[in-house]
């Protein structure tokens, strides 16, 4: 009902880095929402948004704000349609490089294989950055959960869940 077919292909290059789309499992996204206790001050982001599932699919959960960037040209203007179609007002879409997003209203994160090597490592900065401002939540499927789980900046909630087939929740300290 989401995301009806056809999908668009990808027409942007890649910068070194940028992973192909793969999308959340829907378990993930139903774990996810269980698994943060929402309130009405929170403004959700998924890094790396793709056709904007998770995006949508916890904002008609959670009632909360939610954000999508995404690099690619084609998921973008698929997911901001989508979400026109479906009338959710409480979601936005950027087409952006995570790297140059405006993060200052954001404090729960969501990260599934977006990005790796020097980009992910300047994502992480940024989140950094945002969280010695105020706390934030990162929640992390996939590989990046490994590298979250070394930054002394963060700490899991639940040690067991570090795992790449694991949703692995990180506060900041």
């Amino acid at each position: 009902v989401l995301m009806p077919l056809p999908h668009p292909e990808p027409t942007a290059e890649r910068a070194y880095g940028m992973v192909r789309y793969e999308p959340t499992p829907v378990s993930v996204i139903l774990e996810l929402y269980d698994q943060i206790p929402w309130t009405r001050a929170d403004v959700f982001c998924d890094l790396g948004s793709g056709l904007g599932k998770v995006v949508m699919l916890l904002h008609l959960l959670a009632q909360a704000p939610c954000i999508g960037v995404e690099f690619e040209p084609a998921y973008y203007r698929y997911a901001f349609q989508r979400a026109a179609e479906l009338g959710l007002t409480g979601v936005r879409f950027f087409n952006l490089d995570a790297r140059e997003a405006d993060f200052s209203a954001v404090n729960v994160f969501y990260i599934f294989n977006p990005f790796g090597g020097q980009i992910f490592g300047q994502v992480l900065a940024r989140l950094q950055e945002e969280a010695q401002k105020r706390p934030i939540t990162i929640c992390s499927y996939g590989a990046g959960t490994l590298p979250l789980n070394e930054l002394p900046w963060l700490q899991v909630a639940d040690p067991g869940t570090v795992d790449e087939v694991c949703l692995a929740i990180f506060k900041s300290i």
